[in-house]
């Protein structure tokens, strides 16, 4: 039992310092071979950022390894120097913790707290297992201290200078054209119809975006996906000046925008019609407070409609064109009347269609 203890926890950290790099505690946990002492979260390196392209080239780094014991050695090294890293911070943040101690942390998913036991993906081929080599490896030493830095601010913008001056025309034009194309999006993503909630808005610059972050750089194919970027990015624009045109006429009625918008027409009904929802949960109390919002809902957009086309609405005819509106009242049945509507500088007309029902 004692040699499975022994085990279980892995090499006890027998150097005692004083703790460095601590960030904070880590709740009320303790050590496991020191109950009296506190479990420290450490300060950590920032993480390594890498590019798209940083990303790419790893990828093929890692195909032309093979699949032998030396490569995969190479491919968990180059994988696990950021949580190398980790494991030297939280050495120097806990003296005399244990593996266990820092899986607690860093994985919790690999740990029985009832059986107080590391899960099989921590314990299996102990001589060969990568977290107990990493951890062995590992010295106590604070991330401020540590000389092998994860991002290397310097050493990365030397790259980049090396980078632009060997860039191609066609690469030159993909970078720029990916920037501009990003500023684009966050520009309209800051529009306010989308600050005030427009469903229909967001919905047209998600899918936006998904195009976007999937432009590839395949010539053959980066044509054809921009000529389909650039044809919604022009859409989004237009549907974001729509909306932000409509909600100047009905600054309160998010929802009726999204109607106009997604429909080109909206139905606008009398709260005296309307009768309230079912909840079919017995709670006439709470059922009241679930409609009140509805009907705020629905009075605010009566009274902007009326509001709207009121005699007491002053349009001014130099400020456009022409405007055309189509009304429609809606019977509930077949029966169904409208009304349009056309509006310039010099004239003024309307056209009635009234129906109705004959059987």
């Amino acid at each position: 039992d004692d040699d499975d203890d022994d085990d279980e926890f892995f090499d006890f950290d027998e150097a005692q310092h004083e703790p460095v790099g601590v960030l904070k505690r880590m709740g009320d946990a303790k050590l496991l071979k020191d109950p009296s002492t506190p479990l420290c979260i450490p300060i950590t390196q920032a993480p390594s950022v890498m590019t798209q392209d940083q990303i790419e080239e790893q990828h093929r780094l890692f195909e032309n390894m093979g699949t032998g014991a030396e490569a995969s050695r190479i491919r968990a090294e180059i994988q696990g120097r950021g949580m190398l890293s980790d494991m030297s911070a939280f050495k120097a943040a806990n003296p005399g913790c244990v593996l266990a101690d820092f899986v607690r942390w860093y994985s919790p998913n690999d740990w029985d707290a009832e059986t107080k036991r590391l899960s099989k993906r921590m314990t299996h081929n102990k001589s060969r297992n990568l977290w107990q080599m990493m951890w062995r490896q590992a010295q106590p030493v604070a991330a401020a201290d540590q000389k092998e830095l994860l991002f290397d601010a310097d050493k990365e913008a030397e790259k980049v200078l090396d980078w632009m001056q060997s860039i191609d025309e066609s690469t030159l034009f993909h970078e720029l054209s990916s920037i501009g194309l990003a500023n684009a999006l966050c520009t309209l993503c800051r529009t306010e119809p989308v600050r005030r909630g427009s469903t229909t808005v967001a919905r047209h610059l998600a899918d936006l975006a998904d195009h976007v972050l999937r432009r590839g750089r395949d010539d053959s194919m980066l044509v054809r996906a921009d000529q389909v970027i650039t044809t919604k990015l022009c859409r989004a624009e237009l549907l974001c000046a729509r909306a932000l045109s409509l909600l100047r006429l009905f600054p309160h009625s998010v929802r009726l925008v999204d109607s106009l918008l997604d429909r080109e027409h909206a139905l606008v009904r009398d709260q005296a019609q309307q009768p309230p929802r079912n909840y079919d949960d017995g709670d006439d109390e709470n059922d009241d407070k679930r409609e009140q919002p509805r009907r705020k809902r629905m009075r605010s957009e009566q009274l902007e409609v009326n509001r709207l086309f009121s005699r007491h609405q002053r349009i001014s005819a130099a400020t456009y064109h022409r405007k055309e509106f189509t009304l429609i009242h809606d019977g509930g049945g077949p029966v169904v009347n409208r009304m349009y509507v056309a509006m310039s500088a010099d004239e003024f007309r309307i056209a009635t269609a009234f129906t109705h029902s004959v059987s």
